[in-house]
């Protein structure tokens, strides 16, 4: 099973627990199943929401009882969360869980077969709730002008500029009220990637890639890549091509 059947993408997936064991399993059961992808472990709530403000993550496996913030004290403290699994010790918590919204309730030990059901829900509910991102013609941003709609075919790439962002292409230079985070979740997944906590690229502008750097040609110019995507693009386009 996997995520995209058109697209063969995967689910990037978080763990947040304090126990290790916890983290033991669910790290062996991501890996067994084709479909996922492990993008981040954090062992508090407060470590991850700090990787969640620069990073997208589709599925977030989340423990309830954890030193400093609860995982529902989590679940309110974030904006717009990602599809939320909780996993606990406690059967306790099942009412309450779901008028969080989260997606499934998994109670420790958990047996991989519910382990898998609790994912084959995710996808059943996202390929219901969500339209075909790959399909966007243009994103509609808010500029010194106005809204402004960009055909995605002409962005180039995205800068991370405090609140908002600087918008490039072939010609122009936009600054826009929106954050990477945002206009990610926005843009096709096919033809975009994020290269660096600050910088977002358009796959097809790329020119060479060096493992630390990657070239733009219109207009020139080196763009870091971060540490954290390097495999990920590197599965993509090959160094130093």
């Amino acid at each position: 099973m996997a995520y995209s059947p058109q697209m063969n993408e995967q689910i990037r997936c978080l763990i947040i627990d304090d126990e290790k064991n916890a983290h033991y399993v669910l790290v062996n059961y991501i890996q067994r199943h084709r479909g996922l992808s492990l993008t981040g472990q954090f062992y508090n709530a407060a470590t991850a929401m700090e990787f969640l403000l620069h990073q997208n993550a589709d599925l977030v496996f989340l423990d309830i009882n954890m030193p400093g913030l609860s995982g529902f004290e989590m679940i309110a403290a974030l904006k717009d969360p990602p599809k939320i699994i909780l996993t606990t010790a406690y059967s306790d918590y099942a009412l309450k869980a779901f008028d969080y919204g989260v997606l499934d309730y998994l109670v420790k030990p958990i047996p991989y077969p519910r382990f898998e059901q609790a994912v084959k829900r995710f996808v059943t509910n996202t390929v219901k709730s969500e339209p075909a991102i790959r399909d966007v013609e243009f994103i509609t941003l808010k500029t010194d002008a106005g809204m402004v709609d960009f055909p995605t075919a002409e962005i180039i790439y995205l800068q991370s500029w405090g609140n908002y962002i600087k918008l490039y292409t072939e010609t122009q230079t936009y600054l826009c009220s929106a954050t990477t985070v945002e206009v990610e979740r926005r843009l096709p997944r096919d033809r975009f990637l994020r290269i660096h906590k600050s910088y977002i690229v358009a796959v097809n502008k790329i020119s060479s890639f060096s493992g630390d750097s990657v070239l733009i040609a219109v207009p020139r110019v080196d763009l870091p890549v971060g540490i954290t995507y390097r495999r990920t693009l590197a599965g993509i386009i090959d160094p130093d091509s």
